[in-house]
């Protein structure tokens, strides 16, 4: 059986009585075809035809399969202990499949990156302090100068930069909000073109 809140989001959805709609669900979970319920069981939804018990039954299966990821992003932040109250309601009101798989990137067990690196050298916490916006852009070049270390494999200044700049940016894309902004910004876009002379 589909779980409250996917039913609480299918009521909503639709137009139809919560009773017709649970019974819909009942009887698709039972095994029934929405040709089925369409034709024989319209005494029991409310008269609803086949092609709404259809519609029902695809969104039924897409909360469904988001369902499951959420629980598969519920157990990796539990085992990773980054599970808090923030992280609940987000995934509770959550019903965009590409923010939750955003969301579930900042989980997945990943390989050893630059960023990764680069924070293993002591370079995190300069990279915190440029995100938070608490560093003027004045002070960083003597900064990344008092951290050259050839021990660290960090001969230069340029070396030290680079490092800050792979941790910012894997910070930056990894972010779930970051990357909903990024896309919604690209989906807004406007295409523009303009006229030239013929000749060229």
């Amino acid at each position: 059986m589909p779980s409250e809140p996917t039913l609480v989001r299918l009521r909503a959805e639709f137009d139809s009585p919560p009773e017709a709609i649970d019974t819909v669900v009942a009887l698709l979970e039972s095994g029934a075809s929405p040709e089925f319920i369409g034709c024989y069981r319209r005494d029991e939804t409310g008269d609803m035809d086949e092609q709404r018990v259809l519609e029902i039954a695809e969104r039924l299966h897409f909360l469904d399969d988001l369902e499951t990821r959420k629980q598969a992003i519920r157990q990796q932040a539990e085992q990773q202990q980054r599970l808090n109250e923030n992280l609940l309601q987000t995934l509770a009101k959550c019903f965009d499949q590409d923010l939750l798989d955003d969301i579930y990137q900042t989980f997945r067990p990943s390989r050893r990156t630059l960023g990764m690196r680069a924070i293993e050298k002591g370079l995190g916490k300069i990279a915190q302090k440029i995100l938070a916006d608490e560093m003027r852009d004045e002070d960083l070049p003597a900064l990344a100068d008092s951290l050259i270390s050839a021990e660290k494999d960090l001969p230069t200044r340029e070396a030290v930069l680079e490092g800050i700049l792979h941790i910012i940016s894997e910070q930056v894309a990894s972010d779930p909000d970051m990357r909903s902004k990024t896309r919604n910004a690209l989906f807004g876009g406007i295409l523009t073109s303009e006229g030239v002379a013929t000749k060229k």
